[in-house]
């Protein structure tokens, strides 16, 4: 687990996990708690078939191409996760924007979701470190 968080940490610091199942196995419930992410997860259970079809447009749209169904099941996840706060990412972008601040948009949505900070206290946050 140490070898695999020190390995993604070289990417970014991981702030949001998703599970293609409704009940998030062991590994991916330590790896949210070591990396202290949140797990976003499907509500109800979903076939393979309806998360290839998920995936699909995405898989098109962006012209790329995965090997099996494990890697489809992970685009799904993310697609899920990414679903699951893009109107608070959206939110925050429009503030911002409203703000000329836009250049903060990375910043204040890690503080939001990472340390569960309003908004607006985040944009404060981020104001006062400049």
């Amino acid at each position: 687990m140490d070898k695999l968080i020190e390995e993604i940490i070289r990417f970014g610091k991981p702030i949001i996990v998703g599970s293609d199942i409704t009940h998030p196995p062991k590994f991916v419930k330590k790896f949210a708690t070591d990396t202290k992410s949140i797990i976003v997860s499907p509500s109800s259970p979903s076939n393979f078939e309806k998360k290839k079809k998920i995936a699909y447009y995405f898989i098109k749209e962006m012209q790329i191409k995965l090997r099996d169904k494990h890697q489809i099941a992970a685009l799904y996840a993310a697609i899920l996760a990414y679903k699951n706060f893009k109107s608070l990412f959206n939110k925050i972008d429009r503030r911002l924007e409203k703000q000329n601040k836009k250049h903060l948009s990375s910043e204040i949505k890690l503080t939001v979701l990472a340390q569960n900070t309003p908004i607006s206290e985040s944009i404060k946050l981020a104001e006062s470190t400049f």
